[in-house]
């Protein structure tokens, strides 16, 4: 498996869970495009979000490929909080997952020659993300935006 997730912890609720994994289906579909030149067909991610993020995320796998990148190694994803969902005024039903990013085992690597490319993170540095996942008027959940602190953690 190319990503490292936390456990289920004791105690999580149904809807955490489900929220877990719908979280996890986005970054390892995320984590298949990067990995993968040859997937082109990008409607796939729209699958797994939406709105900013669903708009982010096709933006990031394009400035992958045209700058002639991919991903090699994997991500330890630590520490992940999911919070039980909340609904506002309007009816949107949304939770927050806050968790630690660490890829001291990520590289992004150009295509053809295997040399490092730029990266807005070190191997020795972690990052602080915090996911906002969406339930869809189906019942299903998408990462609707996230957002991203280099920070220790």
């Amino acid at each position: 498996m190319s990503q490292w997730f936390p456990d289920q912890p004791a105690g999580e609720s149904g809807v955490q869970a489900e929220i877990r994994a719908a979280w996890e289906t986005h970054e390892i579909t995320m984590d298949e495009f990067a990995r993968n030149p040859d997937l082109t067909d990008l409607t796939e991610i729209q699958l797994v979000s939406t709105g900013q993020e669903a708009t982010d995320s096709v933006a990031g796998i394009v400035r992958l490929r045209n700058n002639n990148l991919i991903r090699k190694g994997y991500v330890i994803f630590r520490d992940a909080v999911i919070a039980e969902p909340t609904t506002d005024t309007d009816g949107v039903t949304t939770s927050e997952i806050n968790y630690c990013f660490d890829p001291a085992h990520l590289q992004t690597v150009d295509i053809d020659t295997g040399q490092p490319g730029e990266s807005v993170i070190q191997p020795d540095q972690t990052m602080k993300v915090m996911v906002l996942m969406e339930q869809m008027p189906d019942g299903s959940w998408r990462a609707a935006l996230s957002e991203t602190e280099l920070a220790p953690c």
